[in-house]
């Protein structure tokens, strides 16, 4: 862009904007974001959750879609979706429009760890720990 003036000097100026981070809203554990399921039953507690990822500059008015993929867990039984034994599907699908995420057991879920990154503007990412438990936790 240029313009001129009288007495004006030119100058030089970088243009070097700056993503901002994704923003998760949703399930936490220890302040990091996980979606913990442990039910295969439709309409049960536990048989799926819900969150939201948004990025100024990337989502809402500028409909820009985040990707997403799925990593094992390191010392964890790999459940990850695009596996033999998934216990997660998630919709909507990566590179699909929406901020609204939400993650469902399968019908055969086992139990185990999955990593899922979101990428968007910038590479931008945000990490979420997905868990399917099969087994109850006892108090005594």
């Amino acid at each position: 862009m240029t313009a001129s003036a009288k007495k004006a000097k030119s100058g030089k100026a970088i243009f070097k904007p700056v993503a901002s981070a994704i923003v998760y809203t949703g399930p936490k554990v220890s302040a990091a974001p996980e979606v913990d399921l442990y039910s295969t039953t439709p309409a049960t507690a536990g048989y799926s959750a819900t969150f939201t990822a948004t990025q100024a500059g990337w989502t809402g008015s500028f409909k820009k879609a985040f990707t997403y993929s799925f990593a094992a867990v390191t010392g964890k039984t790999n459940n990850c979706p695009g596996g033999s034994g998934p216990a997660y599907t998630v919709s909507p699908g990566s590179g699909a429009l929406g901020t609204s995420y939400t993650v469902t057991a399968t019908a055969n879920a086992p139990a185990g760890e999955c990593l899922m990154t979101m990428t968007g503007g910038a590479a931008s990412t945000v990490k979420v720990l997905l868990t399917f438990t099969t087994s109850g936790i006892g108090i005594n």
